[in-house]
């Protein structure tokens, strides 16, 4: 997994404040994105062009698998050993498609813990062994 990038933001909600605007603290109140039913997410991207001649869907679903097994070997007794809590700090997992993705089989293989795995419908409360799963 030498070729991966990563974004930090936000996911989880329909909503958006005045202007279309979602954002941290330190903003228009009206605009924060835990009031307005987001959590904060980071999209994780191998990028293919880069070794376009060994990419291919075999080696995108290892390196997934890898990542989903350090993913769910973070949580103990399904929770993670954090202070951070509530709906926006809940845990998403966003894949094209969703439930229906080719990835949903590596995620509920790779899913030790036993925990809940639901399909997200956007302003999802934080619920305890419970991991959303976004389209």
């Amino acid at each position: 997994m030498d070729h991966i990038t990563s974004l930090a933001g936000y996911a989880g909600s329909k909503q958006v404040g005045k202007g279309g605007l979602v954002c941290y603290y330190g903003a228009q109140p009206y605009t924060i994105y835990e009031s307005l039913g987001y959590a904060q997410v980071v999209q994780v991207t191998v990028n293919p062009r880069e070794r376009p001649q060994e990419h291919n869907q075999h080696q995108a679903a290892q390196e997934f698998e890898a990542l989903m097994n350090d993913y769910f070997a973070s949580f103990h007794g399904g929770q993670h050993a954090t202070a951070d809590q509530g709906a926006q700090f809940r845990n998403c997992i966003g894949l094209p498609g969703g439930t229906n993705s080719v990835f949903y089989r590596i995620v509920e293989k790779a899913n030790v813990n036993n925990m809940n795995l639901v399909r997200g419908q956007g302003n999802d409360q934080d619920a305890p062994n419970t991991v959303p799963n976004t389209v």
